[in-house]
């Protein structure tokens, strides 16, 4: 493309409009785009296993310093089975069991239940993994991406493609993502269905904070964060939308709160992001406003050009 006939500003606009196109955008119902590192692939051998995140696998998760019922955790596990953990499997533990929110088991579980990650085949190409990111002073952030249950598959068939997914992002500081101001401590989940609308599949999982001294947080909707398959809608499935647990004490309510949705030392709530236009419809806006400006600016010093050299003839001494 010959750029020279159009000024520099309708240049600047044609390159913000080939680098808008660059720009990822956010996965539908989840709160940022699955990146980082993924800590596991396919389902390990046993299926209990857990990876822990503060063993230099994720660089700088050893010194993160989000608080958890207002305590900082040394040690930090993720499970393939869609939480987190605070202690290697202990022996006879079985992790893939789901175990409802009041228990011994502390647990951050955005959607617990008995997943199984597929390894990729030429017969069956799959993009199942757990990944893991960390934004020092602002989040971590742990997704479930593609995840199937160990029961979906029927009479020896293929496990069904499925786009069920669960975020959680735990912060380490005030950050504000798409136009939410998140707080230090705050944690937040968000969540992709099976299918489409509420649909996350035949699913007898378990969602919320446990701190593991028989104090919890549950999703509101449920009694122990317990929920089955017709109670997709409580996980706020969304677009833009995702659930949110503040830290806090009863009685004073953080203004986006509701007073009722205090649960074992959180506030609880759904919310919205705030919604980002498609990068191509931010490129056309920009070429349109920096093409503009660079014909106008083009107009500007040609008329001044045009004046100058009239002014100069009309100034010219005569020639004898």
């Amino acid at each position: 493309m010959h750029y020279k006939n159009l000024g520099p500003m309708a240049v600047l606009g044609l390159l913000l409009f080939g680098d808008s196109f660059s720009t990822a955008p956010v996965s539908a119902g989840l709160i940022l785009t699955p990146s980082g590192t993924v800590v596991i692939e396919a389902s390990p051998i046993p299926d209990e296993a857990r990876v822990k995140l503060t063993s230099g696998l994720i660089s700088g998760v050893e010194n993160f310093s989000g608080r958890y019922f207002g305590e900082t955790k040394g040690d930090i596990y993720v499970s393939e089975n869609g939480h987190l953990v605070f202690a290697a499997t202990a022996a006879g533990e079985a992790d893939f069991f789901p175990v409802p929110l009041g228990s011994s088991r502390a647990s951050i579980a955005p959607l617990w239940e008995d997943y199984l990650l597929i390894q990729s085949t030429v017969d069956q190409p799959v993009n199942n993994a757990v990944l893991a990111d960390y934004s020092p002073g602002q989040y971590l952030a742990v997704t479930w991406q593609n995840v199937r249950l160990f029961l979906e598959a029927v009479g020896g068939q293929q496990f069904p493609d499925t786009n069920r997914s669960a975020q959680v992002v735990w912060f380490e500081g005030d950050t504000t993502i798409r136009g939410f101001e998140f707080k230090k401590d705050d944690i937040a989940f968000g969540y992709v269905p099976h299918t489409s609308g509420t649909d996350f599949g035949d699913i007898t999982a378990v969602a919320g904070l446990d701190k593991g001294d028989g104090t919890f947080s549950a999703i509101q909707g449920t009694t122990d964060g317990s929920l089955n398959a017709s109670q997709g809608n409580l996980l706020a499935p969304g677009e833009n939308n995702f659930l949110l647990f503040r830290p806090g004490v009863a009685g004073a309510t953080p203004s986006i709160f509701t007073a009722d949705s205090f649960q074992g030392g959180y506030y609880r709530g759904a919310f919205t992001l705030t919604a980002v236009p498609e990068p191509s419809s931010i490129g056309l806006c920009l070429v349109s406003v920096a093409i503009a400006a660079g014909f106008s600016i083009r107009r500007k010093i040609s008329r001044f050009s045009c004046s100058k050299r009239h002014h100069c003839l009309i100034n010219q001494p005569k020639s004898t």
